[in-house]
């Protein structure tokens, strides 16, 4: 890390408080989408950190976990104990799209999600030990492309898969919790 990270330029702005925050992510309009682990949902922010929707408060989703948002506003979810990923649409209708019953590339407990610049979307099955890749074809599921990783400890091998990010060159970081490091991986 450079040290300008730390500079006395970065301070403290503001906090979102009374809530049980799991994963965080952004829109291409700047608006925050967080999951709540108490309350099961997904809380929307505006820039000034006012609470401007809420979505999954119905739809009993348990432990949601990963968050993303595609470019048309499509938010996706790891609704991580009940084994599958929902999305949300502009109106707020749940679908589900994969997991227990729908779709293919079977999941056991989904965490991290994201969504890559060809709109491919990669979601962390932490008891698959694999990195699962689907695409939103607009069919009713996912369709789904494949898998990479597996368990154990050696290069490209996972224990307990957590969380995934990627960069602005398209390389994912993806938490590898019990090899206690950060896997890079990349096209």
């Amino acid at each position: 890390w450079s040290s300008d990270v730390c500079s006395s330029d970065l301070k403290w702005a503001a906090d979102l408080t009374g809530i049980q925050p799991l994963a965080i992510t952004f829109d291409n309009t700047g608006l925050i989408y967080m999951t709540e682990l108490a309350m099961g949902r997904v809380v929307v922010f505006d820039k000034d950190g006012k609470m401007v929707r809420v979505l999954g408060a119905d739809d009993r989703l348990n432990f949601p976990n990963g968050v993303a948002v595609a470019p048309d506003g499509t938010v996706i979810v790891a609704d991580s104990n009940n084994g599958r990923i929902v999305t949300y649409d502009k109106d707020g209708k749940m679908s589900v799209r994969v997991g227990r019953g729908a779709g293919q590339g079977s999941l056991g407990v989904p965490r991290g999600t994201q969504i890559d610049d060809k709109g491919r979307i990669f979601v962390v099955d932490t008891t698959g030990q694999q990195i699962n890749v689907y695409r939103d074809s607009g069919a009713k599921t996912f369709d789904y492309l494949g898998a990479f990783g597996a368990q154990g400890t050696g290069d490209g091998k996972f224990n307990f898969p957590s969380a995934i990010g990627m960069d602005s060159r398209a390389r994912f970081y993806i938490s590898d919790t019990f090899n206690d490091r950060i896997q890079l991986w990349q096209y």
